[in-house]
């Protein structure tokens, strides 16, 4: 109260002064979060830096459709964004944050995952790549950008899945080599009745009634 007094009682331009001493502290904390979320760079942070995007590609009748992307870049920095529906199909609701790993985490991310780079984009996602292909899986999506240039490749789960099947497996275990604790990735494919409901992965270990799982 003594200094809301004082920086009433004086001239208008020393009134501002004051104002802005008392309201700094609080102009640095709200700098400091929008450093922390800043978004990603557009490019790698160095000449033979690298950037990863990885991401899930929800299925229909995904409930919630949590959508996770990972964009790693090889000095250490990792981006999580988490989107999923709050309500029924409205209220499109987005987490972000920013994690740091080791440069040898993103390393063994990148060897797994570059026997798969195409060159420019390959698209697994629909006829006629695909001999095989259903209509009610969930997939991915692989970006690379680095001083070679861009490529991008998007794969269905359902295509082809013998074939495809290293692939497949290698994009679904790579977020865990970055070794960040609490990342999960909601691969798999889900069903809910209405959004924002239980989901449950379809497993042969869980019968199922009317089209939809029954868990014990």
């Amino acid at each position: 109260m003594r200094t809301f007094v004082r920086c009433s009682n004086i001239s208008f331009m020393a009134a501002l002064r004051c104002i802005r001493r008392l309201l700094w502290p609080f102009l640095l904390i709200g700098l400091a979060g929008c450093s922390y979320f800043a978004p990603p760079p557009r490019s790698p942070p160095s000449p033979d830096g690298q950037l990863i995007t990885l991401e899930n590609r929800p299925g229909p009748f995904c409930g919630r459709c949590d959508n996770v992307k990972i964009i790693a870049s090889s000095d250490g920095r990792v981006w999580i964004e988490h989107g999923y529906w709050l309500g029924q199909y409205s209220d499109w609701t987005v987490e972000r944050s920013l994690r740091r790993v080791h440069v040898t985490a993103f390393a063994q991310f990148r060897d797994n995952l570059s026997p798969f780079r195409p060159n420019g984009t390959l698209s697994l996602n629909d006829q006629p790549q695909c001999s095989e292909l259903s209509t009610d899986f969930d997939g991915a999506e692989v970006r690379w950008l680095d001083a070679t240039g861009n490529s991008r490749l998007a794969l269905d789960f359902s295509c082809d899945p013998k074939v495809r099947e290293a692939m497949a497996n290698t994009i679904r275990a790579a977020p865990k080599l970055l070794g960040i604790s609490g990342l999960k990735m909601p691969w798999g494919q889900w069903v809910a009745s209405t959004p924002g409901n239980v989901r449950f992965p379809l497993r042969s270990d869980i019968p199922v009634r009317n089209g939809e799982p029954n868990p014990r």
